[in-house]
């Protein structure tokens, strides 16, 4: 039964009428985004964003580790 619904979705969708420039309008529409760069990939492109987000993943990090220490070796 199962197979047999799923033959007659595929060719219900394979009848289906696609526009000639479907695939052109589709990759264009990509090309249109991607020679747009977002401002947040711009932003992280500088080197003071990049040593600035490092920084606080480090930090982040540290606290994190102190944290884990501190369940061990807490005196009480």
């Amino acid at each position: 039964m199962d197979d047999a619904f799923y033959e007659s979705w595929k060719r219900r969708r394979a009848s289906l009428n696609v526009p000639a420039n479907f695939a052109d309008r589709v990759m264009a529409a990509i090309d249109r985004r991607e020679a747009i760069p977002s401002r947040l990939v711009v932003f992280f492109q500088t080197r003071a964003a990049r040593l600035t987000l490092c920084s606080l993943a480090a930090v982040a990090f540290v606290i994190r580790v102190v944290h884990v220490l501190a369940l061990f070796l807490n005196p009480s």
